[in-house]
């Protein structure tokens, strides 16, 4: 099982929906939440891959985040994700950005951003239970990819930050197990701003869900194989 999403299939400006989330873009959302006082929308102005991405705000406490639930098939116990994020301004004290989630949509892991700007993992309970030394870039598009092992008494989560959005080497790798993780299957990956955070700005592009291991980023660069003289 492969997910993935590019939001290359919209128009600047228009608003996300289970419709237009399709296409061009690659697998369509399941869920698109947009309530009021928020929104959710392509945007040229960020673009980490082709010429579009996701751009999240908020002006008030709600939540709104894009969301794949039935296309996540084979009631997995172990998903991987990847998503590239741009932060504008100041990076927002946040609980959650990602998280998986079981079928009733009680939080499996998540990650997201502490008061000193650094990355958290958090458990079922939403308790911080790894804390990275990699502070999150602002104004800057980084990568993550994380791994996670859904068990209430040996789960287990790896996060590997790339602040070098299409690099294969990690700024850091931040490893967490033993903890509580739900052990319920993985039934749904979340992605924007699930935990209702005021005065959010923040860019998604390039999102990808998969049960056969880290998924890498969306580009990578070719050696060039030099035949004769230039």
């Amino acid at each position: 099982m492969l997910l993935s999403n590019t939001a290359e299939g919209g128009g600047n400006g228009a608003t996300v929906s289970l419709d237009n989330s399709g296409g061009n873009s690659g697998n369509a959302w399941d869920g698109v939440v947009i309530p009021a006082n928020t929104t959710l929308a392509y945007s040229i102005v960020q673009a980490m891959h082709g010429t579009m991405s996701y751009h999240f705000t908020s002006s008030a406490a709600a939540s709104n985040f894009l969301r794949w639930d039935s296309q996540i098939t084979g009631s997995p116990l172990t998903l991987y994700t990847r998503v590239y994020c741009y932060f504008t301004g100041t990076v927002p004290t946040t609980s959650r950005f990602m998280q998986f989630n079981d079928s009733s949509a009680t939080l499996i892991c998540g990650v997201g951003i502490n008061g000193s700007d650094q990355f958290v993992i958090r458990d079922t309970s939403t308790t911080i239970v790894g804390t990275s030394s990699t502070v999150a870039p602002a104004n800057q598009w980084f990568r993550i990819e994380l791994m996670v092992f859904s068990n209430a008494t040996t789960g287990q989560a790896t996060l590997n930050i790339y602040t070098t959005p299409d690099s294969t080497i990690p700024a850091e790798t931040l490893t967490v197990t033993s903890q509580n993780l739900l052990g319920n299957p993985i039934a749904q990956a979340v992605f924007g701003n699930p935990t209702a955070v005021s005065g959010y700005d923040l860019y998604m592009d390039d999102i990808a869900v998969q049960d056969s291991g880290f998924v890498g980023p969306a580009i990578t660069s070719t050696p060039i194989s030099w035949t004769g003289n230039p």
